[in-house]
């Protein structure tokens, strides 16, 4: 696996035990997490990205939607009307206890 590696993500790799990288999951979320691909950095990334010089209408939602989709999966909620319900009650919770 390492010889398939390149930097940052090969310093991951080998940071990790023996025990640690024969584990995908594990392997896959030290990875995510490096590269900043968690469900906060989708969740930021839906809210403060603008539409890009060059960028059509149309790719801007397809950008937006791909984010979307992704914080919901990393989040553990389903694709349906309820599922997209409780992330944003509990987005909305997170947002409101952070001001207090």
């Amino acid at each position: 696996m390492a010889r398939f590696l390149q930097g940052q993500a090969l310093d991951v790799y080998q940071r990790m035990t023996d025990e640690d990288v024969g584990d995908y999951e594990l392997l896959k979320n030290s990875l995510l997490k490096r590269f900043r691909l968690t469900e906060g950095d989708y969740r930021k990334r839906f809210k403060i990205e603008k539409i890009e010089v060059g960028e059509t209408a149309a790719q801007f939602v397809d950008r937006l939607n791909k984010y979307l989709t992704k914080w919901r999966e990393m989040a553990g909620f389903e694709t349906t009307y309820e599922g997209l319900q409780n992330m944003i009650l509990r987005d909305q919770f997170f947002i409101t206890c952070d001001n207090s």
